[in-house]
């Protein structure tokens, strides 16, 4: 599964990029007039181990990932920096 970055014009950031903490990123688009409509988060697996119990039946798996962040704005009518 191969995934891709897709990131606007207006946004202060390149697929190359990596925000450990979106806070600064989300303010500065704020600060560009921008408001936050809505927000969601998804997790997509990007592997798994698993392993059989040696006393207890049944496997362990442990899922790996990420956590991707998907957000919508509205450009504010009054207030926008220039």
């Amino acid at each position: 599964m191969s995934q891709r970055a897709a990131v606007s014009a207006f946004a202060p950031v390149t697929p190359d990029q990596e925000e450990a903490d979106p806070a600064s990123l989300l303010n500065g688009i704020a600060g560009q007039g921008w408001e936050t409509v809505a927000a969601d988060f998804v997790f997509v697996a990007t592997g798994e181990v698993s392993r059989n119990r040696w006393i207890l039946t049944g496997s362990k798996v442990a899922v790996g990932g990420i956590v991707i962040g998907y957000y919508v704005f509205r450009r504010k009518s009054q207030g926008c920096r220039r």
